[in-house]
C-alpha cells in the first residue's frame, strides 16, 4: 500500500510502502534510462522483485558491465518553509548474488538520496552509477553502499563492507562484514559473498545530525545495535526536494558478475515546525481585556453599594450591626420605632442599601447601618437600643 503526503499535528509526512513489486505497481518507480553512452542492461521486474542488475545466470550482456538504478517516482521534500530539515527512515530487503569466490566478485549496490538520477557517463563498477570517474566529488548526495569490491581509489577497507558515503564514495564510516573484521558477528551474519537475503534499516534524526544503519541476514526485526552511527548535518547536502533510490553496478562476467535484487521497500521522511509556536499576542490581549472586564463587572456593584451605604462625609459616628433576631441596632441618639417605620431624629438609616433620608422601612435582614449626623461628644460613641421586630 502506498501513501502521499499527510499533514500531522505540528509537521508533515511523506510515507511510501512497497511490500513486493509487482506489475501493478510498474508506474510507481522511476526505472532510470541512461544515455547513450550506456550499453547495458537497465534495471527490471522480474517475479515481484527488481533487479537491479540482471540475474548473472539469465543476464543478456555477458560483455558487459551493468548499471541498474531506480527511484520512487515524486520527489520528496526534505525542506518547507517554516519547517526544520526532514528526518527519515527507511528499510528494504535485498539480495546480492555472487558468481565467485570472495574478493573475486563486483561492484556492490547503494541506497541514495540525491538531486539527480542519471548516472554519470563511465560510472560503471566501484562509481555505483553515482559518481563520474573524471570528477569523484562533483555531485552532492547522501548514501549507504553494499560493497563487494576492494577499490584502492576510495581506500575501501575489504571486499564485503558497508559503509555511509556523503558526496563521495570514499566513505565517512565503514562496517568491515569480510573474514577479516574485527567484529566476528558482522562475517558471520553480514558476509556480502554468502548470497544471504539481507534487511537494512536506515534513519536521519535532523535534530541531533545522527545516521544510522542497522543490518541483518537473520531476521526481519531490527537489531537492537547499528552496526554504523554517524552524525552529520545532511541540510548541507539536500536540496528542497531529493529523489531517492538505489543503484547497483556489476562486472562483465569474466570479471565477477554479481546480481543484485530488491524484495522490499518503506520510507518515511517527517518534518517538524522550525521553531515552537509564537503565542497570539491578539489572543492573549483579548483574554487579559475579558478578565479585567469581568472583575470590573463583578466589582463595580459592591463598589456603589459600597459608596452609598459609607456614612457622609460629616458624619461622627457609624456602626456596623448584626442584629439578628433581637432587631438589635446602634445608634448614638434617640429615637423610637413607628409602625413599620423607625425615625431617628438626627439619624439617617441604611437598610438594604438603601438611604431613607432619616426614616427607613425596617427589613427583615439581621445587618442595618446607623450614620450619625450629629457631632457626638465622643468619635464614634455609640449606644445600644432593642428595636422591637416589625
Amino acid at each position: 500500500m502506498i501513501f502521499y503526503a499527510a499533514e500531522h499535528g505540528l509537521g508533515t509526512t511523506e510515507h511510501f510502502e512497497f511490500a513486493s513489486f509487482n506489475s501493478s505497481r510498474v508506474t510507481d518507480v522511476i526505472f532510470v534510462k541512461q544515455d547513450a553512452w550506456y550499453g547495458g542492461q537497465d534495471a527490471q521486474i522480474v517475479d515481484d522483485a527488481i533487479w537491479l542488475n540482471p540475474d548473472p545466470s539469465v543476464v543478456q550482456t555477458r560483455a558487459e558491465a551493468n548499471i541498474g538504478k531506480i527511484a520512487y517516482k515524486n520527489r520528496i521534500a526534505f525542506k518547507s518553509p517554516g519547517f526544520a530539515m526532514a528526518s527519515f527512515s527507511t528499510s528494504f530487503r535485498f539480495k546480492i548474488t555472487t558468481t565467485r569466490r570472495y574478493p573475486n566478485c563486483g561492484s556492490g549496490m547503494v541506497f541514495f538520496i540525491a538531486d539527480y538520477l542519471k548516472a554519470p557517463e563511465k560510472s560503471y563498477g566501484r562509481y555505483f552509477g553515482m559518481v563520474s570517474p573524471n570528477d569523484l566529488n562533483a555531485l552532492s548526495f547522501f548514501a549507504v553502499e553494499f560493497d563487494t569490491h576492494i577499490s584502492t581509489t576510495f581506500s575501501d577497507i575489504s571486499g564485503s563492507h558497508i559503509g555511509i558515503d556523503i558526496s563521495s564514495l570514499r566513505s565517512a564510516v565503514v562496517a568491515d562484514s569480510s573474514p577479516n573484521s574485527k567484529i566476528p558477528e558482522d562475517y558471520r551474519e553480514l558476509f556480502l559473498y554468502n548470497n544471504f537475503t539481507f534487511t537494512a534499516w536506515i534513519d536521519y534524526n535532523s535534530s541531533s545530525n545522527l545516521i544510522q544503519v542497522w543490518m541483518s541476514s537473520s531476521s526481519i526485526q531490527r537489531p537492537s545495535q547499528p552496526i554504523l552511527s554517524y552524525k552529520y548535518n545532511l541540510n548541507d547536502v539536500f536540496n528542497e526536494t531529493m529523489f531517492v533510490g538505489f543503484s547497483a553496478t556489476n562486472n562483465p562476467s569474466e570479471n565477477g558478475m554479481e546480481g543484485h535484487v530488491l524484495y522490499s521497500w518503506d520510507f518515511t521522511a517527517s518534518s517538524q515546525l522550525d521553531r515552537e509556536p509564537t503565542p497570539n499576542i491578539f489572543l492573549i490581549i483579548v483574554i487579559i481585556v475579558g478578565v479585567v472586564l469581568a472583575i470590573i463587572l463583578i466589582l463595580c456593584p459592591a463598589i456603589l453599594i459600597y459608596d452609598r451605604v459609607r456614612c457622609p462625609r460629616d458624619s461622627g459616628g457609624l456602626g456596623i450591626l448584626d442584629i439578628g433576631s433581637s432587631q438589635e441596632l446602634v445608634r448614638t441618639g434617640s429615637g423610637r420605632p413607628e409602625s413599620d417605620k423607625t425615625t431617628l431624629s438626627g439619624f439617617q438609616y441604611m437598610a438594604s442599601g438603601v438611604w431613607s433620608r432619616g426614616t427607613f422601612k425596617m427589613p427583615r435582614s439581621n445587618v442595618a447601618l446607623l450614620c450619625d449626623l450629629e457631632e457626638p461628644k465622643r468619635k464614634n460613641q455609640v449606644q445600644r437600643v432593642m428595636i422591637p421586630s416589625i
